[in-house]
């Protein structure tokens, strides 16, 4: 698949030599640092070399210990090694200890072909876009791009869509469903459009083939889409 052009970083430095600024500010050790995430120092030495970059879940581990923002470990910019930074802030808005507005991009992540018109969403973000204006300051935003044709028209494959991670969607709205017990690494989703709810399954449509059936509770959960591709 060929994606759009990416966010640009706006830092010099590598993800590697942001952890190990962060690193050095706090005052650990590369072994320390690799006990608190779980991971060897050889592995710790290796990120901070840029002989290979952590998953997306590590970089989280290694925020919350150094203090500093995920999204800044990963692309950098404006905000300070060791200052805390929330690049994805709560509905109300606000401003960071930077003094910038929150109002980060988003991650978007990488989607591989699923079965049975399922797709498969990553942990590995592609790139980082400008959030839609409406849900800017969202905390959680993510997106991903449409591999799947099952709900064509309507929405088509290749289409980047945005999630909110904490809203359910109203009868009528599309809606993703995403597996429970899924490797956290590549969690199986299905995109459609929710139509109402039993007290143990989701009712979903979709349009390709049209049709419409139950998503057991118990296996799946479910996420508000909250806006479509801003190209569109």
């Amino acid at each position: 698949m060929d994606f759009p052009g990416t966010f640009p970083a706006v830092s010099g430095m590598s993800i590697g030599d942001r952890i190990k600024d962060a690193r050095k500010k706090a005052g650990i050790s590369q072994a320390e640092l690799a006990r608190l995430v779980g991971r060897s120092q050889s592995a710790v030495a290796e990120w901070e070399t840029g002989g290979t970059e952590p998953r997306r879940n590590i970089v989280e581990k290694i925020a919350a210990v150094l203090d500093v923002s995920p999204l800044w470990l990963e692309i950098g910019g404006v905000v300070e090694a060791g200052r805390r930074y929330d690049p994805y802030p709560s509905e109300e808005g606000g401003f960071g200890e930077a003094g910038q507005p929150l109002n980060d991009p988003g991650p978007v992540y990488a989607t591989l072909v699923g079965s049975e018109g399922e797709q498969v969403v990553t942990s590995d973000v592609v790139e980082y876009r400008p959030k839609p204006s409406k849900w800017g300051n969202v905390k959680g935003l993510y997106g991903f791009y449409v591999i799947s044709d099952t709900m064509e028209p309507r929405i088509n494959a290749g289409e980047l869509v945005w999630v909110h991670p904490n809203r359910r969607p109203a009868p009528g709205q599309e809606a993703i469903f995403t597996r429970r017990g899924s490797n956290p690494n590549a969690t199986k989703a299905a995109l459609k459009v929710f139509v109402a709810q039993t007290p143990a399954a989701w009712v979903v449509k979709q349009y390709n083939p049209e049709k419409e059936y139950e998503l057991s509770k118990a296996e799946w959960d479910c996420q508000l889409i909250v806006a479509l591709d801003l190209n569109r």
